[in-house]
């Protein structure tokens, strides 16, 4: 018990940077591992707000992940969201934020199936120039099986449906 406080604490203040220390850390010690069959798992809904490096005024929206993970090893939700809250911790670009999500992801999984959709409301857009408070931008990474249409589709379908488990 003291050994998963340790890395609550280490994640929610953000000092552990290398999040493949975090999963070792985290499988070594958890007592709930999954069957030995990969599977698809998606995250919905993942809050992020961070900084526009051009504007340096914030930007906020929700990001989706999903991933085949490897047998035995399935993230929990937070350790999801400390990694997208980490990443959107430092001034970003939309873009390039998708891709270094999707890239520590790849990295603390050990697969390339990674997916991370991010759909975010841009204050520069909403408060300068055209003033447009309802447009969104939306950025995608797909890696690995996810480049194929059929796996892409799945994801997007799994996303976009409005049923939601409470």
């Amino acid at each position: 018990m003291r050994k998963r406080r340790f890395l609550r604490v280490y994640c929610a203040t953000k000092l552990i940077t290398n999040v493949v220390i975090v999963v070792g850390f985290w499988t070594m010690f958890s007592s709930t591992k999954t069957p030995e069959v990969s599977e698809l798992t998606i995250e919905r809904d993942l809050v992020l707000t961070t900084t526009c490096e051009h504007h340096l005024l914030p930007f906020h929206g929700v990001v989706h992940v999903a991933y085949w993970h490897s047998p035995g090893l399935a993230l929990e939700r937070k350790l999801v969201q400390a990694i997208v809250s980490r990443q959107g911790s430092r001034l970003q670009v939309q873009e390039r934020l998708t891709r270094q999500i999707a890239e520590e992801l790849e990295q603390a999984l050990g697969t390339p199936d990674v997916a991370v959709l991010l759909d975010a409301k841009h204050f520069c857009v909403m408060m300068r120039g055209i003033e447009d408070q309802t447009s969104s931008t939306v950025t995608a990474e797909y890696r690995g099986c996810f480049q194929e249409p059929e796996r892409r589709e799945e994801f997007l379908r799994y996303i976009h449906s409005k049923s939601q488990t409470t």
